[in-house]
């Protein structure tokens, strides 16, 4: 097989993969609509990550940029640590290294470590090619749902988990996975030093500060290499192995979750057996069977869980979900030859798949589902030695590749569709910027940013105002200031209550000002009407311009900074 064929991958790869994420975060016009434009996720996952950098960690600080006076933990921040550092490093800024230098680096990187563990896990270069695809194409039977129900596929993409296409959507996830490679070539090594067992416990630092769901996984795959070793009586490697990884992931957590702070309250994980699975046959738009969901519920309410029917139903429902999650890498369990690296691999696809299966996360119920695409992702390694044997076999196996690489292609498309898409969902004004900059230049202080709730009349406007999103944290993004209230989702996410701060801004409480320096309003003024009449206070106008205004929080009492 020509050299072209790996070239070809990589080039058609790149494309796609930095469609997701570099179009965001520039500047567009749209009919004389012209601001900073955003794609996907990327209008709330990438603006708060610029919060963060930009606000949150402003003066290498930690507090929460957006709830006033709450600290920043139980968040896997190592991300914006690195952001941060690069830009005062090279006085790029934030928004340029997360949506073009460092996805360019990332992709580099990532074709580098799968090309070295495929050269020595497998080194057929059919072997390299299946693998590089399943990295940068592997993908779910969504279609398959959608065109039943639409006959289309387009926004089949976003049905059920993401996948590899829109890894740059979730770009700590991403970078995982290049480590999750380098971790997998160590283990593959015939003996383990020290010197090894610190890149062990290194990586493990890195993983578990990137991503929570990534470090748990990794975290089962290096208990399956410990039993290992502990069953060929390697004690001295066992100790060596089992120390530096301990000691990386357990300084990770310390570091970035805080602990003794972030786990208090309500459990960040909850055993709820299958609550993930089950909406695969409830919800209209995915297989759809409320008959079966029905006869499950009343079996299962009539508590008999041993019931042959209910067995039945439940095994039913799980394969399901996994093969429509899995799409064609679902041929991995074709894959007849296991060593001992793909028992740990096998780890942790077990791991993520029953950390999924089996919890719900408190804030976002279903966002256990990101222990799920590592279990998929890993699936992929003996996918591609599956796709890999076909390809060397008779000109059956030839066909059946192509079915297969067929068969994957359809979502995909849909991503591109989505991303290249013009305009985007969201922007930033240009005007807008203008007061973002202005409130940036103001004396430090927390910020009342309004609306909470999204303003009736720019549902349908495309590209749509990110003022007019319900979650986001733009205005702290965007000025460096803290606000006093915003981005629920993350609020939910990290376990913050804020019904009190939520229910006293609705209600316009006169408190809430106490609390600001300023208020920051754009789209509609007329919520400024309840705080005007506020009595002790003077809302000085400082700024109109476009759709926004900015006024200074003038009292006796002083505000909080």
């Amino acid at each position: 097989m020509k050299k072209w064929a790996f070239w070809l991958i990589v080039g058609i790869a790149f494309v796609c993969q930095m469609a997701v994420v570099v179009p965001s975060g520039s500047r567009y016009c749209n009919d004389g609509v012209c601001g900073t434009y955003f794609w996907g996720a990327h209008e709330h996952d990438g603006v708060w990550h610029l919060s963060i950098v930009n606000s949150a960690l402003k003066n290498w600080s930690s507090r929460f940029p957006t709830y006033a006076g709450e600290g920043l933990s139980g968040y896997n921040i190592l991300l914006d640590y690195l952001l941060k550092g690069a830009n005062q490093l090279t006085s790029i800024s934030a928004i340029t290294w997360y949506f073009k230098i460092m996805p360019i680096i990332w992709f580099v990187v990532t074709v580098w470590i799968w090309q070295k563990f495929a050269k020595a896990y497998d080194k057929r270069y059919s072997y390299l090619l299946s693998l590089l695809f399943f990295v940068f194409w592997g993908n779910s039977f969504s279609y398959l749902l959608r065109y039943f129900h639409e006959r289309s596929i387009w926004g089949a993409s976003g049905l059920l988990a993401m996948q590899s296409p829109q890894m740059l959507n979730n770009i700590q996830f991403a970078l995982t996975l290049p480590l999750v490679g380098a971790l997998l070539i160590i283990l593959m090594r015939k003996a383990q030093t020290w010197e090894s067992g610190i890149k062990i416990g290194v990586i493990a630092f890195l993983i578990m500060g990137l991503k929570f769901y990534g470090g748990v996984v990794i975290a089962a795959m290096l208990g399956v290499y410990g039993l290992l070793l502990l069953i060929e009586k390697r004690y001295r490697e066992l100790a060596m192995v089992g120390i530096t990884s301990i000691i990386g992931a357990l300084v990770a957590v310390l570091w970035f979750y805080n602990p003794l702070q972030s786990f208090h309250g309500s459990a960040i994980l909850t055993w709820k057996p299958l609550a993930t699975v089950h909406p695969i046959i409830e919800e209209s738009g995915l297989v759809f069977l409320p008959w079966v969901a029905n006869l499950r519920n009343n079996l299962a309410a009539a508590g008999d869980l041993k019931s042959w029917r209910l067995i039945i139903i439940e095994g039913f429902t799980i394969a399901i979900f996994i093969v429509l999650n899995w799409g064609t890498r679902i041929v991995a369990v074709f894959n007849k030859h296991y060593r001992n690296i793909d028992f740990v691999i096998g780890g942790g696809i077990v791991a993520g798949i029953l950390m999924n299966v089996l919890f719900i996360q408190r804030g976002e119920w279903w966002n256990t589902v990101q222990f799920l695409y590592y279990a998929m992702f890993l699936s992929g390694i003996w996918a591609a030695k599956v796709l890999a044997n076909y390809w060397e076999s008779k000109v059956w196996g030839k066909i059946a590749v192509v079915i297969i690489v067929g068969l994957t292609i359809p979502n995909g498309i849909d991503t591109m569709r989505i991303f290249t898409s013009f305009p985007s969902h969201s922007y930033v004004s240009d005007q807008e910027q203008i007061a973002l900059n202005k409130l940036a230049e103001m004396p430090e202080g927390v910020v009342l940013a309004l609306p909470i709730e999204p303003v009736a009349g720019h549902e349908n406007q495309s590209p749509r105002p990110l003022f007019n999103m319900y979650d986001t944290a733009y205005v702290s993004a965007f000025s460096g200031k803290q606000t006093y209230l915003n981005d629920l989702v993350q609020l939910r996410l990290v376990g913050i209550d804020y019904a009190e701060r939520l229910s006293q801004v609705k209600t316009k409480n006169c408190h809430v000002l106490s609390q600001v320096a300023y208020i920051y309003i754009s789209g509609d003024y007329s919520p400024m009407l309840g705080w005007q009449k506020c009595l002790g206070y003077e809302l000085r106008l400082s700024y109109e311009g476009g759709d926004t205004r900015i006024y200074s929080v003038i009292t006796d009492t002083p505000n909080q900074n």
